[in-house]
């Protein structure tokens, strides 16, 4: 691995008239108001302070002699020359310009001296193919930026960050020329000047740029795995042009679906994630001990690495991961109700490390997507594996065993029962309820408590209809949350506390109803608890009005813990 590190001035950089390409798989432009105000308010103090400023690092190799690919720091870069073309256009439009305009048109175009600055060479070029906005940067690099006027009139919430941005330093140089015009040149010549740095760290090839990357601390935005991954496969695997472009065109069309899925899926890492342990279930392999996303998939040293010692999944990756994208965008959309009900209760586990199991039922069913007509029964078929995994880390939840290692060690060995048709592991004994475990005090970890109180709510309607809005539900307290020092039926401010947490003193409930019972008593509350939706808390309001004593708390306490039981351990509703 080669590569040279120096420190080198902003202008002087960009004034050595080297292209400056941000290649095809990186992000699109991402910063925004905020980020340009930390950067210009970063520079002033430097400038009032007399002191040096470090913008940052560039990591890049060499594509060619003239020719730089950014790794890292294409946020950093991007925003400084919105700046610097901001500081072009004010200088320009004056009589009285002087070398301002040539000496900051020379950060952004070619000069040669007989003919000047070259406005239709600029040397940031963007080619990331899934930025919508890349022809509004190439206008603003051009000489004649009248296309502006337009969305002045434009009644979008967000126009282009672009724009935003050269909008931005427009405004805080009008603002600086206005409030102190002499101190404004001298900050000019100080961004002209040796004052303003970065660290450029110039590589031989794409992987030294990416390794270093990774070990900096860098102050952009960081490639995420997807990213790197989106590279490998455009470099390595994509040979032909038109593949790369029609492999681009995808990738920028799956990065859309995640941007508008409401955070349903957070980004394109989470969808690698499944593809590798789905292909690590493909292998038959137990082995809880996987490398990175990243490594999986690109470095074939390693025989366990499975994504890169067959170049057909990553080849094949982007159908299936787009289809796997649908199906965790709204699962409703391709399941029956009776599943739909099953995935609406595993929403609500305290961590996400049951996703592989289902994703690799999704990948199971993954000829159904190509079916003229989606069939919903069929692809539900496979998914009858569900209750088995519910109850599997259920068990591990009331026994403290369910934490994010614990439930990816045992969908791993799951997934591969699934692959071998074997039977899947044994369940262990569920523990008793009691104050030393997460039974009465479930309330120590909220979603646990939801967790555990929507399955129990579904347990008490046998699974037969669903509950609407579940992302609306609230932990209800039946026994107020906050005692009103008014002693009835038994109960004292001591009595209260040592109740008030116990899991049968809770119910989900929906938050408007909730808001309505704030902290009435029961009596009062159990006209809201008619209007429900749910059928347990239906069966409230049909209790005596004076239901709510300490032995119906210790007795629904049991009813639970029963009903949990009955289910967990194979005797209930549900049978595998």
């Amino acid at each position: 691995m080669k590569f040279e590190a120096n420190k080198q001035y902003i202008t002087e950089l960009l004034g050595k008239e080297i292209i400056f390409k941000i290649p095809p798989y990186q992000r699109p432009y991402r910063w925004g108001i905020d980020e340009c105000a930390t950067l210009w308010r970063d520079m002033m103090l430097a400038f009032e302070n007399h002191k040096e400023y470090f913008l940052g690092a560039i990591v890049a190799y060499e594509r060619d002699k003239d020719t730089l690919d950014i790794i890292d720091g294409q946020q950093r870069l991007t925003t400084i020359t919105l700046l610097f073309r901001a500081m072009y256009e004010s200088f320009a439009q004056e009589s009285d310009d002087g070398d301002y305009p040539k000496d900051f048109g020379k950060c952004i175009w070619q000069y040669k001296n007989n003919d000047g600055l070259m406005f239709d060479k600029y040397f940031l070029q963007s080619e990331v193919i899934a930025d919508k906005d890349n022809e509004i940067l190439k206008q603003l690099l051009s000489k004649d930026i009248s296309f502006l006027d337009a969305y002045k009139k434009s009644k979008k919430t967000r126009i282009s960050r672009y724009i935003e941005n050269y909008r931005y330093f427009q405004e805080q140089i009008k603002s600086c020329k206005i409030d102190n015009s002499s101190g404004f040149l001298e900050f000019c010549d100080s961004l002209l000047k040796k004052q303003f740095f970065i660290l450029l760290v110039k590589c031989d090839t794409q992987d030294s740029a990416i390794t270093i990357f990774n070990t900096l601390n860098s102050r952009g935005m960081p490639l995420s795995s997807a990213d790197m991954i989106k590279s490998y496969i455009y470099q390595n695997i994509k040979k032909s042009q038109e593949e790369q472009q029609e492999f681009s065109e995808s990738w920028k069309d799956l990065e859309s679906k995640i941007e508008n899925s409401n955070n349903k899926i957070k980004d394109m890492d989470f969808l690698f994630n499944q593809y590798m342990y789905i292909i690590h279930a493909e292998h038959k392999d137990k082995d809880t001990t996987l490398p990175s996303v990243y490594d999986f998939f690109t470095k074939k040293e390693s025989k366990k690495n499975y994504g890169a010692k067959d170049t057909k999944w990553l080849d094949e990756a982007l159908p299936f991961i787009s289809n796997l994208a649908d199906f965790w965008i709204n699962p409703a959309q391709y399941l029956t109700l009776e599943y739909k009900i099953y995935m609406d209760i595993l929403s609500f586990f305290p961590n996400e490390a049951w996703k592989p199991f289902v994703s690799y039922l999704v990948w199971i069913n993954r000829k159904c997507f190509k079916s003229e007509k989606f069939d919903k029964k069929t692809f539900s078929e496979e998914f009858a594996q569900l209750p088995a995994l519910i109850k599997r880390i259920t068990i591990g939840l009331i026994n403290g065993q369910a934490g994010t290692t614990n439930v990816r060690d045992l969908v791993i060995a799951m997934n591969v029962c699934i692959k071998n048709e074997e039977s899947f592991p044994d369940k262990k004994p569920i523990q008793e309820f009691d104050k030393e475990n997460t039974g009465y005090y479930l309330a120590s970890n909220p979603k646990k408590t939801k967790y555990i109180l929507l399955l129990h709510a579904y347990l008490f309607s046998g699974f037969k209809e669903e509950i609407k809005e579940i992302e609306k539900l609230q932990v209800e307290h039946i026994l107020p949350r906050k005692w009103q020092n008014i002693n009835f039926n038994g109960w004292d401010k001591d009595a209260h506390e040592e109740y008030v947490e116990q899991i049968g003193n809770k119910i989900l409930f929906e938050r408007k109803l909730n808001i309505k019972c704030s902290n009435d008593m029961f009596a009062t509350k159990q006209q809201e608890y008619k209007t429900s939706g749910i059928k347990e808390v239906q069966s409230l309001s049909k209790k005596a009005k004076d239901w709510l004593k300490k032995e119906n708390i210790q007795k629904r306490n049991k009813e639970i813990y029963n009903k949990l039981k009955d289910y967990l351990q194979n005797n209930g509703v549900e049978e595998e």
